[in-house]
């Protein structure tokens, strides 16, 4: 995901990040070092949360002037209020977080919230996924997460990414996640 980023560097400064999943906090903090202005990374465990404080605060020193970079706990499906506080967002982001098919249905509930939740006040935000595609027992997750994407008014489409991505990361594939579209049962993202 950090490679993608690094990709997409002139959108992504001044922006917005949320990250779902964030484990220790290393793509949020990527981001902010690549020139985010307002970082919130989010994990559904307490230890995590605890591991990236400790690391937004070992890491300051990448960040831009005045880039405001948390952590907080979050459980995918809860409410959004508490993300939104600060804002929208123009880009969310989560690497590695679609291994658990049960936690396919919450994840997408926060994506279409997050999108519905942002759709309100500015433009939905740029929705972003990684999955290591080459683990034993999760071939069927991307159209798992297609189909239950679409049962929540979302889309998701595989990405063409840049070659030197591609390159240095054969058994990764990238998602965008937008509101609207249907994918069918047969279809594969």
């Amino acid at each position: 995901m950090c490679q993608l980023l690094l990709s997409m560097r002139s959108e992504v400064a001044g922006s917005a990040v949320l990250e779902l999943g964030c484990g220790a906090g290393g793509v949020g903090i990527y981001s902010a070092a690549l020139g985010a202005q307002r970082v919130l990374l989010t994990d559904g465990g307490q230890g995590e949360c605890d591991l990236a404080t400790l690391n937004v605060r070992r890491h300051k020193y990448l960040y831009s002037r005045g880039a405001s970079v948390r952590s907080m706990l979050f459980l995918w499906g809860e409410p959004v209020d508490a993300l939104m506080a600060g804002g929208g967002f123009d880009f969310v982001v989560g690497a590695d977080i679609t291994y658990s098919v049960p936690l396919l249905p919450p994840l997408c509930d926060t994506f279409a919230a997050l999108s519905e939740a942002s759709s309100a006040r500015d433009a939905p935000p740029t929705m972003l996924l990684s999955h290591q595609i080459n683990r034993e027992g999760e071939s069927d997750i991307p159209k798992l997460l297609a189909l239950v994407a679409s049962g929540r008014g979302l889309h998701v489409s595989r990405l063409e990414i840049p070659s030197f991505v591609a390159a240095t990361h054969p058994n990764v594939a990238f998602y965008a996640i937008q509101k609207g579209g249907h994918v069918s049962a047969g279809s594969a993202p």
